[in-house]
């Protein structure tokens, strides 16, 4: 089995380097955003390989917020399918997560498959 060197550790710094400036410009827009601080993560792996060691180097951090929504229809007059509660199957719902948004092309065709469906 290889040893780790004075070339390992040189490599890896070299590496860690070179995703570092590779993704300067990320670093400072994720940084200019987040709400106090900015969490960067570098990881190296180091694995035997056929011609000595193969090292690998990542590094990862947040660019920007995530925003998710999720909607759900209920029809009190509808006879349930499932003896389920809504919130086993989505998860828990907030009543703010119901809320349809102005200009949803997805609620929408909802309502208008709803409105068909009425009809027939």
């Amino acid at each position: 089995m290889t040893k780790i060197s004075e070339r390992t550790i040189s490599t890896i710094t070299d590496l860690v380097g070179g995703l570092l400036n590779a993704n300067t410009a990320g670093l400072d827009e994720a940084y200019l955003r987040a709400e106090g601080s900015l969490a960067v993560s570098i990881g190296v792996k180091i694995s035997p390989d056929d011609k000595g060691l193969k090292i690998q180097a990542g590094l990862s951090f947040v660019s920007g917020r995530i925003k998710d929504t999720a909607t759900a229809i209920i029809d009190n007059e509808q006879i349930a399918l499932f003896h389920e509660k809504p919130s086993s199957i989505f998860g828990s719902l907030a009543p703010t997560d119901l809320e349809e948004e102005e200009g949803d092309p997805l609620a929408d065709e909802e309502a208008a498959v709803l409105e068909k469906l009425e009809q027939i």
